[in-house]
């Protein structure tokens, strides 16, 4: 007999008593919302870092993807304003959730072979716009040792990327409590339609953001800061649940805005984000021009 899509998790939320810390728990300790034209992603690689955030090697993103560019920079300005709070990076993860990323790239690549052959093909697409690349450009970029981890690569960015979190967070609470979680998520708005050499004929939006995340133990109670926990479907009821997952456009604003937010991740899971007295700690988007 075919189990219920929820039977995988039953008893989850019943071993674990009401306010305290579930399994894969974390605090969400700041943010940036990031919110570029496609048109300005080239010049947002090649400003600096802003004041307060460390300093990348220069060209560091030149042949980067647009939503490494992006994600990059949402990383950067949440470290700009949290930097106090976030001196040592050196054990930190990165687990970077992409929409399509790499596909203009791509396309432009498939156009060059065929009209030039390989000597028209360079060869910085294979490391900047694989699924990994955004993870692997702020880890390297930052000099963060911890778990490296590219997820989705689809329309679910969302929704993997805070279950991968939630998994990773089990681990790093028992090895490295110390170690924060960098979730990065970016997409297009709608994705640039390109003419046949491969060249953008319109200019929408890209966007992304990155949440700091520290794994909580289940050693004490639930604390009433703004926190990312998964639960199972069905034992939660919110007014203020959207009736479907909302698109990332409008998680970004339900994050700047510290409103409290629920998204499937299938197989039974839901990820719960409840903002704390100040909401998610995610200011205002930064477009391409406010973040020089």
């Amino acid at each position: 007999m075919a189990q219920s899509p929820c039977s995988m998790t039953a008893g989850m939320s019943h071993d674990v008593p009401k306010n305290a810390v579930p399994p894969g728990a974390c605090l969400i300790r700041g943010g940036q919302v990031i919110t570029v034209r496609r048109s300005e992603i080239a010049d947002l690689a090649r400003q600096p870092s802003p004041a307060g955030a460390p300093t990348l090697p220069p060209r560091f993103l030149r042949h980067a993807d647009e939503q490494t560019v992006v994600g990059v920079r949402a990383v950067l300005q949440t470290l700009a304003e949290t930097a106090s709070d976030a001196t040592d990076l050196a054990y930190d993860a990165v687990i970077a959730a992409s929409c399509r990323a790499g596909q203009p790239t791509a396309a432009r690549t498939m156009v060059a072979l065929k009209q030039q052959g390989p000597v028209g093909v360079t060869p910085h697409v294979v490391p900047q716009c694989s699924l990994h690349s955004p993870a692997s450009a702020v880890s390297v970029g930052l000099g963060m040792h911890g778990p490296t981890i590219g997820v989705a690569g689809g329309p679910a960015a969302i929704a993997e990327g805070l279950l991968a979190a939630s998994t990773l967070a089990m681990s790093l609470a028992a090895t490295q409590p110390a170690a924060a979680i960098w979730l990065v998520v970016t997409g297009w708005d709608t994705t640039p339609v390109l003419d046949d050499e491969a060249t953008p004929t319109t200019d929408p939006t890209c966007r992304g953001f990155a949440l700091r995340l520290q794994p909580l133990t289940t050693s004490g109670p639930l604390p009433e800061s703004a926190v990312l926990r998964i639960e199972p479907c069905n034992t939660r009821e919110s007014a203020d649940r959207p009736a479907a997952d909302p698109p990332l456009w409008e998680f970004c604003e339900r994050l700047t805005q510290g409103r409290a937010t629920s998204i499937g991740c299938g197989r039974g899971l839901t990820a719960v984000l409840v903002p704390g007295e100040l909401g998610f700690g995610v200011g205002s988007p930064t477009n391409a021009r406010e973040a020089a």
